[in-house]
């Protein structure tokens, strides 16, 4: 049996239980106010605290690897199709190769991506926030088939190019 999807079913139940409990009873305005930012706390800081868990394990490495793992600010690839064994990420298929980068600017400062010739087959390059939010998305579209390169920088941000780019 898979123990995580038991912890999140338990957990689930037990949060279930508790807010029916909660409810039931009397409390005062302090009471349930305190409860509700509880609440509203453990919402806001689920996403984060799940993205921080796996930036931590895929980032674990010195050099990239064939399982998309790579030091923080590098590339990461897939080889392989992702079958049941592959737990760092859970994918939505599996028969696409992925890959993957956590990168902070703060470290890093701007940063070029580059998106090799694609011809016309299907890609994407999904730029996720700390809350695994998409901030936008780089798609045949608006990145063409030929090749770009994009400059990844923090909101706000004035300068100029990363040197040779």
């Amino acid at each position: 049996m898979n123990h995580k999807f038991c912890s999140a079913v338990m957990f689930c139940f037990a949060s279930g239980f508790a807010l029916s409990s909660f409810a039931q009873s009397q409390h005062s305005a302090e009471e349930e106010l305190a409860y509700h930012l509880g609440v509203q706390a453990f919402i806001y800081g689920t996403g984060p605290l799940t993205v921080a868990a796996v930036r931590q394990t895929s980032t674990s490495v010195t050099a990239p690897m064939d399982n998309a793992m790579a030091p923080l600010n590098q590339m990461g690839k897939t080889r392989v199709l992702s079958g049941p064994q592959h737990r760092i990420v859970p994918t939505v298929n599996n028969d696409t190769l992925y890959s993957q980068s956590h990168i902070d600017l703060d470290v890093s400062g701007p940063m070029v991506i580059e998106v090799p010739r694609t011809d016309n087959r299907y890609f994407i390059v999904q730029l996720l926030d700390a809350y695994s939010d998409s901030i936008d998305d780089l798609i045949k579209q608006n990145a063409g088939t030929q090749g770009a390169k994009f400059l990844l920088v923090q909101q706000g941000w004035q300068g100029g190019n990363p040197r040779g780019h």
